[in-house]
């Protein structure tokens, strides 16, 4: 279904290029510091295997030409970024990969963005780029924050200064929609963003800290489902959760006061087909 996606814009290319290539966003809006991933789709019509090594003779590569708000190229971050390294295309095969663009470059100015993919190979005439490609990024405005201690708990910090993060909720317009979204940072830096879910009548997301410091967020996407998300203190998602509303009433968050536990009482699961539709809050790519 992926590769299927792909493939009308790569027959989109001129019969005489070697090299068919596309590229494709997760998104087209982003809050600031929110992971920006491409799918980058490829055919060779070059009528000769494509490998991608490390000898000079083979040592083919795939690069991204970023522009800024500021109109200015966007320079590439230290490291070893060759996503086609060890791939091997065949005679009119076709092949994708998924890249992290944020991972290579700095995104994080507001504003508009244009992108495009290179690839080229010592055995091809020429390099050859994909369609041009197009991102927004957007502020958002902090709704909800808390300093957290970062917890130690095997003890081995007991003399020093107790560690924290900075925990925010943010509200922010991607272009389309208005949304909720996660973010944890502390003076030096941006740990993650996960966008929750979509700003319903201005619900706002209920937010507790555990006793160990992980986020637990309860939000109300419609007038029946709920949702149930907990992340520790490097945003990566733990649990995710849906709960419905049943003849007892909504569902809720509630906190042991002796334990310092955090628990969804009442309610029950949702069902998927049933109560909600909707896919993973966080997904790598969305339907266009």
């Amino acid at each position: 279904m992926a590769l299927a996606f792909l493939l009308p814009l790569l027959s989109c290319v001129k019969a005489r290029a070697q090299l068919a290539i596309s590229m494709v966003l997760n998104r087209k809006g982003y809050v600031r510091y929110e992971r920006v991933v491409a799918k980058v789709g490829f055919r060779n019509y070059s009528g000769r295997t494509l490998a991608f090594g490390n000898t000079k003779e083979l040592r083919g590569s795939i690069r991204f030409v970023v522009i800024g708000p500021n109109g200015r190229r966007v320079k590439l971050k230290k490291g070893d970024f060759n996503y086609l390294a060890g791939k091997i295309i065949k005679p009119g095969a076709t092949g994708e990969i998924i890249v992290r663009i944020s991972d290579m470059y700095n995104l994080s100015r507001p504003g508009s963005y244009s992108l495009h993919a290179v690839i080229s190979h010592p055995t091809l005439p020429s390099s050859y780029k994909s369609n041009e490609t197009y991102l927004s990024v957007f502020n958002g405005i902090v709704v909800w924050k808390r300093l957290v201690g970062v917890p130690d708990v095997l003890n081995e910090h007991s003399g020093e200064k107790v560690k924290t993060r900075l925990v925010k909720i943010l509200n922010f317009y991607d272009g389309v929609k208005k949304l909720y979204a996660l973010k944890i940072e502390d003076d030096k830096y941006v740990y993650g963003v996960r966008r929750l879910q979509e700003d319903v009548d201005s619900s706002m997301p209920e937010v507790e800290i555990d006793g160990l410091s992980k986020v637990h967020i309860f939000i109300q996407i419609s007038a029946k489902v709920f949702t149930y998300h907990v992340y520790d203190l490097k945003c990566n998602l733990i649990t995710f959760e849906r709960y419905r509303k049943d003849d007892n009433g909504n569902p809720r968050m509630v906190r042991d006061k002796d334990s310092g536990t955090i628990s969804i009482f009442g309610g029950e699961r949702a069902v998927k087909g049933r109560d909600f539709t909707e896919e993973n809050p966080d997904p790598i790519f969305t339907e266009e």
